[in-house]
């Protein structure tokens, strides 16, 4: 199971169980680990998104479709370029949320 840290306030409608699926739940981080969070997740991106470079070139050099089971070369380049992109977002918005939690300070090129 996943952790998933708890930012709804005691008395909200949804049980805490149902907002997160029956996954493990957390407190969330002290608010001077909130900026460290953000920043070991960003680590875990840049992680993730070398894995998919590599995918990508792997795939682009490996992946070959027979007569009886065509594939779609392109597509699949396609959505993993796409992929790759919306982790570069993600990795920008948590930076962004660092940024507002500071007023407004950036936090590059960390």
């Amino acid at each position: 199971p996943r952790t998933i840290f708890n930012t709804f306030e005691k008395g909200n409608k949804m049980s805490e169980q149902e907002m997160v699926g029956g996954d493990t739940l957390q407190e969330m981080p002290s608010q001077r680990d909130f900026k460290e969070s953000c920043f070991d997740l960003r680590g875990n991106i840049e992680g993730i998104k070398l894995n998919v470079q590599i995918l990508k070139a792997d795939s682009a050099m490996r992946i070959m479709g027979s007569p009886d089971r065509p594939i779609d070369l392109p597509e699949i380049l396609a959505n993993l370029q796409l992929a790759y992109r919306h982790l570069e977002d993600a990795h920008m918005r948590l930076g962004k949320a660092v940024q507002a939690y500071d007023g407004g300070e950036s936090c590059y090129p960390r």
